[in-house]
């Protein structure tokens, strides 16, 4: 008697996906669950919005929506994916078509940040693996990515939290592109203003946070983050596998435009306070003070 054909699928052979499909060519409709929290052994990614004037964002993998209306200066929750190569799709929330795709391939057992910079026409992404080895005891360790679409760079500062100038002072990370990222720098702990200036310049303040705690063997990304100034931003800490923190922009800049006269030279002030440091002429304008 002739034997019936078999036929086999190893599952381990084959990925989520792949698995699937050969079920639906079988005639066999599989049976999808919501992956959240990637304590299985999946992989886990969040996306976080620092985009210039993209109010909210959508992100896929695929056809798979991984985080919605994602807010500016915030990070998604975790989503769960398998271990798999995919699609990753970018675009305004609600939307219908993606400002941005690329490939992105996911490892089991990871956690994956993307970082969303740029504008809604021109967005890009900075994306890593938060797999960064732990500091010794007593010191923690810091980074920045500079979201700001200024063409320059910016410097980092950490001083204790009753410094008032950053005169003599030392930047912890120094000229950190647009669109960049930094390399890690080991610092103490303990508790710390956070400055950030324009390379090269203290008194181009960017962003400012009076108080912030590095714990011990703590690994913190920071992301600058554009306001509608362009220049001053908000910052966002990304602990390593952690929950996300936004420190809004406290900053703000303010110029005089002398148009009282068609002759006369003006100064103007604000709380008593001069806002340029000479007098200016007619129709004359003078440069931001902070």
């Amino acid at each position: 008697m002739k034997p019936s054909p078999s036929f086999s699928l190893a599952p381990h052979a084959l990925s989520r996906r792949s698995w699937l499909m050969a079920l639906g060519s079988l005639g066999v409709a599989p049976v999808l669950t919501a992956c959240g929290s990637g304590d299985d052994g999946s992989s886990k990614i969040r996306v976080i919005n620092a985009t210039q004037g993209l109010s909210a964002l959508d992100a896929y993998l695929d056809t798979t929506s991984i985080a919605s209306s994602v807010a500016s200066a915030a990070a998604s929750s975790y989503y769960g994916a398998d271990p798999d190569t995919y699609t990753l799709g970018l675009r305004s929330a609600g939307g219908a078509v993606n400002s941005l795709e690329s490939s992105l391939t996911l490892s089991k057992d990871t956690s994956t940040s993307v970082v969303v910079t740029g504008t809604q026409s021109a967005l890009s992404t900075t994306i890593y693996t938060e797999n960064e080895s732990t500091p010794s005891s007593g010191y923690a360790k810091l980074r920045l990515i500079n979201g700001l679409q200024t063409g320059d760079g910016v410097d980092v500062y950490i001083t204790t939290t009753s410094t008032t100038s950053l005169d003599n002072q030392s930047a912890a990370i120094s000229n950190v592109t647009e669109s960049g990222t930094s390399s890690f720098s080991k610092v103490s702990k303990g508790t710390y203003s956070l400055w950030i200036t324009g390379n090269g310049d203290t008194s181009d303040l960017r962003a400012y946070v009076a108080s912030i705690t590095l714990s011990d063997q703590g690994i913190d990304t920071f992301v600058l983050i554009p306001t509608n100034s362009t220049t001053l931003a908000s910052v966002l800490r990304l602990p390593q596998k952690g929950t996300s923190t936004t420190y809004a922009c406290t900053l703000t800049r303010v110029r005089f435009v002398n148009a009282a006269s068609a002759s006369a030279s003006a100064q103007a002030t604000l709380d008593g306070t001069a806002v340029s440091s000479a007098a200016i002429g007619a129709y004359g304008v003078s440069s931001y003070s902070q």
